[in-house]
């Protein structure tokens, strides 16, 4: 079994974020290129989509990054590679894989692609600005304020 230091879990958690928020990101643009209905609107779409998820990224998910942090640091100094998340947390990631393929589906079923791509790209860019709060927390202890 592959074993890993806390610190590489931690890295190893910021680069899965911004790996799955650039590839969310990259798809919700397409889409929102790709539906007509949206280019008229692109000037207030796209400002407001990063917007909306740096705030949801910093507030929401760097919160949870930093929930994580801190369940990584209490591991042992070196644990199997697949303890970087907990069980729910997966869970939860299953859960939100499986909304993603049912919003695609409803997106090319009810015509609703821009939607779905503007959806895409506040969930994208929330997982980059989140992935901060694990690369802060490389090398440094965990503050009251992560928890």
């Amino acid at each position: 079994m592959w074993y890993v230091s806390r610190e590489q879990h931690i890295v190893h958690a910021a680069v899965v974020w911004v790996l799955v928020g650039c590839m969310i990101t990259a798809r919700g643009t397409v889409w929102v290129l790709a539906d007509l209905h949206t280019h008229a609107w692109l000037a207030v779409i796209l400002p407001l989509a990063a917007l909306l998820g740096v705030g949801k990224g910093v507030w929401v998910l760097g919160r949870s990054a930093g929930r994580s942090v801190a369940r990584i640091r209490a591991l042992d100094a070196r644990t199997p590679w697949w303890r970087m998340y907990s069980p729910a947390m997966y869970l939860l990631i299953a859960g939100m894989m499986a909304l993603g393929i049912a919003l695609r589906w409803a997106g090319a079923h009810w015509h609703l692609v821009g939607a779905v791509g503007i959806l895409y790209l506040v969930i994208g860019i929330a997982l980059l600005a989140g992935s901060g709060a694990y690369w802060k927390a490389r090398g440094a202890e965990v503050s009251p304020g992560m928890l």
